[in-house]
């Protein structure tokens, strides 16, 4: 565990064997599917002859992979990838929702909550790091 702490940040974490497809689902495949899908949508939409920003960026580098390799893992965990979709389609209907109708309390509960995912992530991968420096030395 030392080891995975160390190299990547991460602890290893004991899950039952029929949550394990879900839990990948969440926190790998969705996240590299969403980075795909807008990878898609700015090649097929996005403007043309432009540089873009830090956040294109961020999903650029998560969206990077080997296409036949992440094809099939999508098609071997679509059953649970297709739950964490719906959901995702739900947070961006909110998102839809709260930009058709202009309703700023809406929205800012929106970012907030992804903002508060963000710090909570990032505090455990202090507490990760910080583990992995006491195992270390």
């Amino acid at each position: 565990a030392a080891c995975w702490g160390a190299v990547l940040g991460a602890w290893p974490v004991i899950v039952e064997a029929d949550g394990g497809e879900a839990l990948v689902a969440w926190t790998g495949h969705l996240p590299h599917a969403v980075a795909r899908g807008v990878g898609h949508a700015l090649s097929c939409r996005g403007p043309r002859g432009v540089t873009y920003g830090p956040g294109a960026q961020d999903v650029a580098r998560v969206a990077d992979g080997d296409v036949a390799t992440w094809r099939d893992l999508l098609l071997l965990n679509r059953h649970a990838l297709l739950g964490t979709l719906d959901e995702f389609e739900s947070s961006v209907g909110a998102l839809r929702r709260a930009l058709l109708d202009g309703d700023a309390a809406a929205l800012t509960r929106w970012l907030e909550s992804g903002a508060a995912w963000q710090r909570r992530l990032h505090r455990r991968r202090c507490a990760a790091r910080a583990r992995a420096r006491g195992a270390t030395t």
